[in-house]
């Protein structure tokens, strides 16, 4: 009996987040399409995958940081912040294609508008967000070798 309770409390802990989340898409009507879950899946799928890429170039990157130098936080930070700023140069590539009259072709070049723009509170979100992600993994990756050195 305890086991099939344990059990119960198991399955509902796990998945309650995404039973609120389904009710949360269908008070709100936030989902595209007439399927609400469709929605939710599709865009936490894209985002896990953008998510799962940044992580996996951070990780590779800092592998070939590591045949040249010592990674220490601060190349793991430095990084991550350039990782982050290369993440970023699509988005600013589709802004500045749509930048002319109108929506249409850009007036200026690239990088005069990359230059104008570069202080925009978006970039600094990314920044920032590869900044903090790089230093996480490097937290992480510390304290998981310095518990297997004790073993």
């Amino acid at each position: 009996m305890r086991r099939r309770i344990a059990l119960k409390a198991a399955l509902t802990g796990r998945l309650s987040p995404c039973l609120k989340l389904r009710r949360w898409t269908q008070v709100s009507g936030q989902a595209p399409g007439r399927d609400p879950l469709f929605g939710l899946l599709l865009f936490s799928g894209i985002g896990a995958i953008i998510g799962y890429l940044g992580t996996a170039a951070l990780a590779v990157a800092l592998h070939f940081v590591a045949q040249a130098r010592p990674v220490t936080r601060l190349v793991s930070a430095v990084t991550g912040t350039l990782l982050a700023g290369l993440g970023y140069l699509p988005f600013l590539w589709m802004n500045w294609k749509s930048s002319g009259p109108d929506s249409g072709p850009p007036e200026e070049t690239f990088l005069g508008y990359f230059l104008r723009n570069w202080n925009d509170p978006f970039v600094i979100v990314f920044l920032a967000g590869g900044l903090i992600t790089a230093l996480l993994y490097d937290h992480l990756a510390r304290r998981f070798n310095r518990a297997t050195a004790k073993v």
